[in-house]
């Protein structure tokens, strides 16, 4: 494994990169590239200015006793750091900086802490990393010049020795690194809320203006989307969210966003101010831009398959759909798939992780989220014994590679392979799992997976934990 992949999740000591340097944005400092970076590629590797602490007290309360430990430099760019929603950064001082406030350092660590990520199990036996404030809390230097975007560009992972960024999509020479603070797979009015409620800050990000303006163009849309989320958030809060009223939510969602992308295409033709020049002029933007010489009728013949398209210009108008469908549909068919899924309806979850898969594409490629579904896609194909298992595996082999770093697939999927194994689900036998050893990366890690289906399930668990002794392969039945 790679030294900025899973490792990290061990105690180590990385070494440090930085192919950025800080910029002035339109928005406050910023960081942009050095060089051009490919999809995948560590960015930035930032070593926590203190060890994770469990809150903003605590690290108020570290950063106070081991200051006369940290450099000159350390102290002054700690202090230049966000602390409260009217702060600006102070005059650049000389070394020798007295110990700080407990209030500016706690707002330190409010505004630009990060949670750390661990591994955990999710019950459908497929693990993966999560960053939860339990976790405990770490500030890294470099790292809190990162802005926010609700169409991030990198890909961060906060373990507790050292921040890791990866591009997430092509980066020209200078390009500035944004990510996301909070969660973007919701609508745009909720990003904003818990950005203003928590940051203090309106994102005016690109992706927010012209969503904001396609939901503007179909009020009656708008209300039935909003409507839906809201009785998605409830019943996700209480847990009581029936498969039947899930799939009428996932339905419900599609079907409002595929009327304002179409309501907004007809009122496009009439206003161009509908477009500002703030969306026009961004990068990111001219994957759509064809789509808006695209009719009503186009609209509606979308499919989530992605089998409709037939030139460039529906092409970029199935993206544009993906794009909008991360906002209200995304959640929602997330938590229908995981239930067609424990339900053993193998086939139905497939494709529905497909499209879940593509449209998390669309929003956040190269991440957790993304990595997830890829996996639950290929996963969901051997389970119902597609015959294109094979180019799904290998394909969520090479999103987890550019989210993670080459080696990490099967310690996240180790748990649900051995559940396939199960004789009573599906017969995996030599020939299986020769085909499965042929269509992955001719790794050491590969090899064992093939090994792992050629053997009975009863020595499977004996070679995962001989082969890893730290790995907890639990089987977790659906």
């Amino acid at each position: 494994m790679e030294q900025y992949g899973l490792d990290l999740l061990e105690p180590c000591e990385p070494t440090e990169i930085c192919e950025v340097e800080t910029f002035e944005a339109s928005c406050g400092r910023g960081l942009r590239t050095l060089k051009q970076i490919l999809p995948g590629e560590v960015v930035l590797a930032d070593k926590p200015v203190l060890p994770p602490c469990a809150d903003a007290d605590e690290f108020a309360a570290a950063a106070s006793s081991l200051w006369t430990e940290l450099t000159p430099e350390e102290q002054m760019r700690l202090m230049a750091l966000r602390w409260r929603s009217n702060s600006a950064p102070p005059a650049q001082a000389g070394p020798g900086l007295v110990v700080p406030a407990t209030g500016r350092l706690r707002g330190i660590a409010s505004f630009n802490g990060m949670a750390v990520v661990k591994l955990v199990m999710k019950p459908s036996a497929l693990k993966t990393l999560e960053a939860q404030p339990c976790n405990g809390v770490a500030v890294y230097l470099n790292g809190s010049m990162l802005n926010h975007s609700c169409f991030p560009t990198v890909n961060r992972l906060p373990f507790s020795s050292c921040l890791v960024v990866r591009a997430s999509r092509d980066l020209f020479l200078g390009e500035e690194l944004v990510c996301a603070y909070t969660e973007v797979r919701a609508p745009f009015y909720i990003r904003q809320a818990e950005l203003e409620s928590t940051w203090a800050f309106r994102c005016c990000c690109w992706r927010c203006l012209l969503e904001e303006r396609v939901w503007a163009a179909a009020p009656e849309a708008d209300r039935v989307a909003r409507s839906a989320w809201r009785r998605f958030e409830r019943r996700r809060k209480d847990g009581t969210c029936s498969e039947e009223e899930l799939r009428e939510l996932v339905n419900s969602t599609a079907d409002s966003t595929k009327t304002a992308l179409a309501e907004f295409l007809v009122a496009i033709q009439d206003r161009t101010d509908l477009l500002p020049a703030e969306v026009l002029q961004e990068r990111g933007f001219q994957r759509y831009q064809a789509a808006c010489q695209c009719t009503a009728a186009d609209v509606r013949a979308l499919d989530l398959t992605g089998n409709t398209p037939t030139h460039k210009s529906t092409d970029d108008l199935l993206a544009f759909y993906r794009l909008l469908l991360a906002s209200f549909w995304a959640a929602p068919a997330f938590e229908l798939a995981f239930g067609l899924q424990e339900s053993q309806r193998y086939e139905e979850a497939h494709q529905l992780w497909l499209a879940v898969r593509n449209v998390t594409a669309e929003l956040l490629p190269f991440s957790p989220s993304h990595t997830a579904a890829a996996t639950e896609a290929s996963l969901s194909a051997m389970a119902a014994e597609s015959v294109a298992w094979e180019e799904h595996v290998q394909e969520s082999v090479r999103i987890c590679c550019g989210t993670y770093g080459s080696g990490a697939w099967l310690r996240l999927a180790a748990g649900r392979l051995e559940h396939l194994a199960s004789p009573t689900r599906m017969g995996l036998d030599g020939a299986y799992g020769a085909r499965l050893e042929a269509c992955l990366e001719p790794r050491d890690d590969m090899q064992k997976l093939a090994e792992l289906f050629r053997s009975s399930i009863g020595g499977m668990r004996c070679k995962l934990r001989t082969a890893h002794p730290g790995w907890d392969c639990t089987t977790v039945h659906m």
